[in-house]
């Protein structure tokens, strides 16, 4: 999920009375709606870096029973991923020739994989030049290669990256990134050719 996206925790013995439980999103309380004692939602912080693993965990507040409090209850801890916004930063050139091979750094870029167990499948990322997708090479998260294709048109060309669909889920999701320009060097035509 994205900073900013509600999250469902479902599980068991949560309260959602005048003690609700609290979600903490690594090691720090935030802003949770208790909706009943299997379901609790959170949103994920504005500010959660999508470089780092996080993690969830559930806490019972003290209660008082019996005319004390009773001690914290702390559920397990539950890994979570934060995707990052997809994102073109820079180009390597701001100008290239067909042929040329071209840096993209930005975040949110996909491998491809589903994770293990998963009925979900992601998408690799694909480098688009003016709408049209180009053979592009994953590197990591945060940067694509690609070559300038030898009939790429002359002058600017949008350098965009797209996460196809997520595969297997209850929806369709393609994002598409912002986009910069890449002005391709070449020669368009001689007149006269001959």
């Amino acid at each position: 999920a994205e900073p900013g996206t509600t999250v469902t925790v479902t599980g068991s013995g949560f309260y959602a009375d005048d003690y609700p439980s609290e979600v903490h999103f690594d090691n720090a309380e935030v802003n949770t709606t208790p909706i009943s004692s299997t379901e609790l939602r959170f949103t994920v912080p504005e500010d959660a870096d999508c470089q780092q693993d996080h993690t969830v965990q559930v806490v019972n507040p003290n209660r008082p029973s019996n005319g004390r409090l009773t001690d914290q209850e702390f559920s397990n801890i539950v890994d979570f991923n934060v995707l990052c916004p997809l994102e073109i930063h820079e180009l390597s050139h701001s100008y290239a020739k067909p042929g040329a091979t071209v840096n993209i750094m930005g975040q949110g870029f996909s491998f491809g994989l589903s994770p293990i167990g998963s009925p979900v499948s992601i998408g690799r990322s694909v480098v688009l030049l003016n709408s049209v997708e180009v053979p592009t090479t994953f590197v990591s998260n945060t940067e694509l290669t690609f070559v300038v294709p030898q009939n790429a048109t002359c002058g600017p060309n949008s350098v965009q990256v797209r996460n196809p669909s997520i595969l297997g889920a209850p929806f369709a999701i393609s994002n598409t990134s912002n986009s910069l320009d890449l002005d391709v060097f070449c020669i368009e035509r001689l007149s006269p050719s001959q």
